[in-house]
């Protein structure tokens, strides 16, 4: 009976920690240009490479303080960077950016990005 009553209290602690296990992070920052004025409304985005193949979300909003928050980043290696098209700071020249690695003992990442005005006009 109490070794019933032992293994199921360690099926149940067990069980607890793997729901509880944390799977993905988080990464936040603050969108600057080259002057460090904060940008406010820009697009941040993520990259991910896999097989030789680049993703790149842009759909990451900035707010009017220049903060925004990835939430949910599933553990691994990421390039992080933002543009704001109608201020100069095109796509094509924010990129690789940032190379930013979430992992269970770092899952929380706070990032500056720094965008960049075009080549030859820094």
């Amino acid at each position: 009976m109490i070794r019933g009553i032992w293994l199921l209290t360690v099926f149940i602690a067990v069980t607890a920690s793997l729901v509880t296990a944390q799977t993905a992070g988080r990464i936040s920052g603050t969108v600057i240009n080259e002057d460090g004025t904060v940008v406010d409304h820009a697009d941040a985005c993520t990259s991910e490479t896999f097989l030789n193949v680049m993703s790149i979300d842009c759909g990451i909003p900035v707010d009017n303080e220049g903060h925004f928050q990835i939430e949910n980043v599933k553990f691994g290696s990421y390039g992080i960077f933002a543009h704001k098209d109608e201020e100069g700071y095109s796509i094509e020249n924010q990129r690789p950016g940032l190379k930013v690695t979430v992992t269970p003992e770092n899952p929380s990442q706070n990032v500056i990005i720094r965008l960049q005005g075009p080549k030859g006009h820094d």
